[in-house]
């Protein structure tokens, strides 16, 4: 039996493991806060309190950055809180002006939350 423990990681692709705030859009309108993980240029893990059922494509959004990124759901899991993997197909950057309206929107309204938070703090 293999010991996972001292198993080495062989991805070709450096995964930063700090944790980020993040978006996940999907649907018609639906916006749930979530964090991110292991971010690499190809994917993401998130994870989201309270668990939200996701279709099979969403959009991430790096609350930071304000990078968008179309995914594909390609796994989730819910323990104390629900995770799942997003593989990137696409990335818009919000800061733009020719960026998707209403990702920009949610990612402006999520900053000026996070702004208010600041000044009651």
């Amino acid at each position: 039996m293999p010991n996972h423990a001292l198993a080495q990681d062989h991805r070709r692709i450096t995964r930063h493991a700090a944790e980020f705030p993040g978006l996940l859009v999907y649907g018609a309108s639906e916006a749930a806060q979530c964090w991110g993980a292991d971010l690499t240029p190809n994917g993401v893990r998130v994870r989201m309190s309270p668990a939200v059922d996701l279709p099979a494509r969403v959009h991430f959004i790096d609350a930071l950055s304000g990078l968008a990124y179309e995914a594909r759901v390609t796994w989730t899991a819910r323990s104390v809180c629900a995770e799942a993997g997003l593989e990137f197909a696409d990335v818009l950057d919000l800061s733009e002006a020719a960026a998707n309206s209403f990702l920009k929107s949610v990612w402006q309204a999520h900053l000026d939350d996070l702004d208010e938070d600041a000044v009651e703090a």
